[in-house]
């Protein structure tokens, strides 16, 4: 009997645990936030995995599903090879038109043009403009916001609760960031498209590389010098497309993300005209400004040569007429010297003459007393 009521209890609890599951769906977001981008309905859980089912055969996005197949989403085993591009590591980089982007571990940070962040401790924080919040034992408590203007409630299906996460072996998500120097290259879904038809009976699956492996060479993808930059997957607006909701059917206008692309391109090619005009004008700018500083500077040179110049003419004239002053005063000195010396014998020639006189007055004198 004991068995019995054990065995009673135990499908009780199954029955209240799934029974507690559909009602968390049903009020809020349950294990995985679950939103619809471009047509595809992606299934993000907070470690950065995430599941997704797509609909090919609407040109719109219709899904009213009763009894949903196990393997419906790409996760359960659903092939959907024909609209998926892959890159070295087994990734989705891009469901037909819609693409995909990581981080450095392999979490997804934008699925079309919804943006995706975690937190410091790894855990999902954002999902558009949806903010997760976590109290202080980075235990999730609520959130606030809504993804997008196409998504700003949850509305509870049926096929939700058979979202699951990948499997261990296809498990992109790693503690190191083994992405970082890592860019996929994509293409547009019509060159894929005709390479699938061309190639995917002839070994069109090949063998990926695990996270944390020795990668010798890239076939989907390149590897940079530099940490790529997370920040450009993040600078697209949403996009401008109309859409509808109702109770029963989820209705999405998937707009084509090559026109997408070329306003993309468009722009870029635009940022890249102004950055050239910005910085030709900075080149001209400095070009002009080195000018000046030459001219200026050759000016300043040539003055203070003239100003060299000038007081050595000035040094030079006032040595010129120190040294004239000097020989005039010298050749006056020698002319007074020769007068002086002039006056002196003219001086000794009288003196001399009177004593001669004096003399010979004398002898006349001598003489006539003889006589």
């Amino acid at each position: 009997m004991k068995k019995i009521y054990a065995f009673f209890a135990f499908l009780v609890i199954g029955f209240s645990a799934k029974a507690a599951v559909a009602d968390n769906y049903r009020n809020s977001y349950g294990e995985a936030f679950i939103f619809v981008e471009g047509g595809v309905e992606f299934a993000v859980y907070p470690d950065g995995q995430f599941d997704f089912y797509f609909n090919p055969r609407h040109t719109g996005y219709s899904v009213n599903i009763a009894t949903p197949h196990v393997n419906f989403s790409y996760n359960s085993g659903y092939n959907y090879d024909p609209f998926v591009q892959y890159d070295d590591f087994g990734a989705v980089i891009q469901i037909e038109n819609v693409p995909i982007y990581y981080d450095y571990y392999g979490r997804i940070i934008q699925a079309g043009h919804v943006n995706i962040s975690y937190n410091h401790f790894g855990r999902l924080s954002r999902v558009g403009h949806l903010y997760l919040h976590y109290n202080h034992h980075n235990h999730f408590t609520h959130y606030t916001g809504y993804i997008n203007r196409y998504n700003r409630h949850y509305v509870y299906r049926p096929w939700h609760r058979h979202y699951v996460r990948p499997q261990a072996h296809f498990a992109i998500v790693y503690h190191q960031p083994y992405r970082a120097h890592y860019h996929p290259e994509r293409m547009g879904y019509g060159h894929y498209k005709n390479y699938y038809k061309k190639h995917h009976k002839k070994n069109f699956k090949r063998s990926y590389y695990r996270p944390g492996d020795r990668v010798a060479t890239y076939h989907r993808g390149r590897r940079s010098t530099a940490q790529r930059d997370l920040r450009e997957t993040n600078r697209y607006s949403e996009p401008a497309a109309t859409r509808t909701r109702s109770n029963v059917n989820t209705t999405r206008d998937r707009r084509p993300y090559q026109l997408r692309d070329t306003e993309r391109s468009a722009t870029r090619k635009a940022q890249v005209q102004r950055r050239e005009s910005t910085q030709r004008r900075s080149t001209h700018y400095r070009k002009e400004r080195a000018t000046v500083g030459r001219d200026e500077t050759r000016s300043r040179r040539a003055s203070a040569r003239e100003v060299k110049r000038s007081s050595r003419q000035d040094a030079r004239r006032s040595t010129e007429a120190r040294r004239g002053s000097a020989v005039t005063s010298k050749r006056e000195t020698v002319k007074r010297n020769s007068r002086a010396r002039g006056a002196q014998r003219a001086e000794r020639a009288q003196a001399d003459s009177r004593a001669e006189a004096s003399s010979s007055r004398g002898n006349k004198r001598s003489s006539r007393g003889r006589g």
